[in-house]
């Protein structure tokens, strides 16, 4: 599943800014507004729990360094435990990667 997930990350991951209504540019763009950057976390945290991909593929996709992701993933952890919102969109984005996975 991984390498293949992160190589065509720019589709495979289309969930992750459906999810959060924002454009392909504003998920790989720069900035630090709060849903983007909330994205880009998940973004992180999804190829290192659900895929073999490394965050360095990511990251060079991304255009942050490898540290800052994995900070990221951290933050996102912490987060991901106290707040039900979250929890939630984590679970559909797993759901809508399993449906992206079998149709491929």
């Amino acid at each position: 599943m991984g390498g293949s997930l992160c190589s065509g990350i720019g589709g495979r991951f289309a969930p992750e800014y459906a999810i959060y209504a924002l454009r392909a540019e504003d998920l790989w763009g720069g900035g630090q507004k709060r849903l983007p950057s909330e994205a880009r976390s998940l973004a992180a945290w999804a190829v290192r729990e659900l895929t073999d991909a490394t965050l360095s593929e990511l990251a060079e996709r991304m255009k942050r360094d490898p540290s800052t992701l994995s900070a990221a993933i951290r933050r996102f952890e912490v987060r991901l435990k106290n707040e039900p919102e979250l929890a939630r969109k984590v679970e559909r984005l797993k759901g809508e990667l399993e449906v992206t996975i079998f149709q491929a």
